[in-house]
């Protein structure tokens, strides 16, 4: 069995930390009727936004724990989800630059050689 790479366990722990914090964060955000970030959708707090940030949060949880446990839907998750969050939350270069490093960043670790020995040799391990 094939042991889960250091480059997984950090960016999937990390993204369900960072998550959880920023979840934390919108909700406190919310009940004080204060601002969240908008998206290039919609402006001001609206269904449109809560949502968005609420399917963003759910998606990255569900991929990292996914990839956790070996499931290559999980990495794809992440990496789909970095990818429409750079076209919902990037109206100018400043906000662009930083997603796209962070997908670029998150990508090379999900996805470099050991994590894609690490994932196929989950699928043959179920496959008898």
């Amino acid at each position: 069995m094939v042991k889960r790479p250091w480059s997984v366990t950090v960016i999937c722990i990390f993204i369900i930390v960072v998550i959880g914090i920023g979840t934390a964060i919108n909700i406190v955000l919310l009940a004080n009727h204060m601002p969240i970030r908008e998206t290039t959708i919609s402006k001001g707090v609206s269904l449109v936004n809560i949502l968005c940030l609420g399917i963003g949060a759910i998606l990255f949880i569900a991929g990292s724990i996914l990839a956790l446990k070996r499931v290559n839907t999980g990495r794809w998750l992440i990496v789909v989800w970095c990818i429409v969050s750079i076209v919902l939350y990037s109206d100018s270069l400043v906000y662009a630059l930083p997603r796209i490093v962070h997908t670029v960043i998150v990508s090379l670790m999900l996805f470099n050689k050991a994590a894609n020995l690490f994932f196929r040799s989950g699928n043959l391990e179920k496959s008898y």
